[in-house]
């Protein structure tokens, strides 16, 4: 499996997107996951971790993000998963899966449950993002990003993670556009200020 880095910046203050909206004519639309999405889902997921993004049975993930409006159940609280597609097309195109760094939280478990707590609460990580080559380009990733955005407002988060594989260099300018900080190859970043700081100091990452 590729190494991989960690990149962090701050949720608070980003963009907004609901994660029900379609949008408007000609843009891209993100949703929640139906149970019709199942496949496609699959395959997706299966395009993520053939990057270097996460390891886990996709089908059972799959099954799991079709289930309860795309809301999964992790140690340390729960993951949102959300798909998106080009505008004029009902079939997903992109996927993004939304949950607390569940890593990094339980390598903190020296520091006690608050501990644990408050990151669970502060935190959220971007585990798998992913597009379909044909829906590239036309902004179902930046979509997908902002309908995360929201999300983690709403949770009331202040920093987001992304894991990302090292090698990935299209990948990485991609997440660097998009205002975050990249660690050093197996560390995670968290914010060195206040919740408006997108400058990032690294700790390291449970493997």
């Amino acid at each position: 499996m590729p190494t991989a880095t960690t990149a962090a910046a701050c949720a608070h203050g980003a963009p907004a997107a609901s994660p029900g909206s379609r949008g408007a004519s000609g843009r891209p639309w993100v949703r929640s996951p139906r149970p019709a999405d199942r496949d496609v889902i699959a395959e997706l997921a299966s395009m993520a971790l053939a990057a270097g993004e996460g390891d886990y049975d996709v089908s059972q993930f799959a099954a799991a993000a079709c289930t309860g409006s795309g809301r999964i159940r992790v140690p340390h609280g729960a993951g949102r998963v959300l798909v998106g597609g080009l505008s004029g097309s009902v079939e997903p195109a992109g996927l993004l899966y939304l949950l607390p760094p569940v890593r990094l939280i339980t390598a903190h478990h020296d520091h006690g449950p608050a501990a644990q707590a408050r990151l669970a609460a502060d935190l959220r990580e971007i585990e798998l993002v992913v597009v379909a080559a044909h829906a590239r380009r036309a902004g179902v990733g930046s979509a997908l990003l902002d309908a995360a955005y929201a999300l983690a407002a709403d949770d009331h988060a202040r920093v987001l993670l992304a894991r990302i594989a090292a090698h990935d260099f299209p990948v990485l300018r991609w997440w660097r556009h998009r205002g975050y900080t990249l660690a050093r190859p197996g560390h995670c970043s968290t914010p060195s200020r206040a919740a408006t700081a997108t400058t990032a100091t690294a700790w390291p990452c449970a493997p």
